[in-house]
């Protein structure tokens, strides 16, 4: 569900992992993606996360020669990829031929809001697949108070503005986007 908080959870895992690895890419993908655009920024990210020169030709590259170019690459490096907003089964199926298989443990992060992508993506009993939850009632009060009464009250609800912020809190149905966004601009 959108809002829930999985390219946040993302960003974070893949934020502190970076350092662990050889090469880094963090890839938007979207409903509309293009498979050849798809590579060229991988290789762009994953050459520019070491600091590397992009090969000449990239942007006039065809799919196989970019596909090549990619897993040699990634032959012999441990990397961390992030694809983010996946919405096509086909993504995968596609995709996981450009990443190298290696012993330098490498790992991929897919996030999608779509159930049969993630289920797609799972190859082998070592895939997880994690499904995040909107926050349960007490967490999201706690985050929606935290935003809005940070300032003035110490992160807690004013009895008086109880029932007010509860009725506004219930439209935010646990998405913690939701929460903070409201919560930004009620405090």
């Amino acid at each position: 569900m959108r809002g829930s908080g999985t390219t946040t959870l993302a960003k974070k895992v893949y934020d502190s992992s970076t350092g662990h690895f050889d090469c880094h890419a963090w890839i938007p993908v979207s409903q509309s993606y293009k498979m050849e655009e798809t590579l060229k920024t991988m290789i762009k990210k994953f050459y520019g996360s070491r600091k590397e020169l992009v090969p000449e030709g990239i942007d006039t590259m065809e799919e196989v020669l970019l596909f090549e170019n990619l897993t040699g690459y990634l032959e012999l490096k441990g990397y961390v990829v992030v694809f983010y907003d996946v919405w096509k089964i086909e993504f995968w199926s596609f995709i996981k031929y450009a990443l190298s298989k290696n012993s330098k443990c490498s790992r991929v992060i897919i996030t999608t809001r779509n159930d049969d992508v993630a289920s797609s993506c799972k190859e082998s009993p070592f895939d997880y697949v994690h499904q995040l939850k909107p926050l349960s009632e007490d967490k999201a009060w706690e985050l929606f108070c935290s935003k809005i009464f940070q300032l003035d009250f110490g992160g807690q609800c004013p009895p008086e503005l109880k029932e007010f912020s509860h009725k506004i809190f219930g439209k935010c149905e646990g998405l913690p986007l939701a929460i903070v966004a409201i919560g930004g601009l009620l405090s």
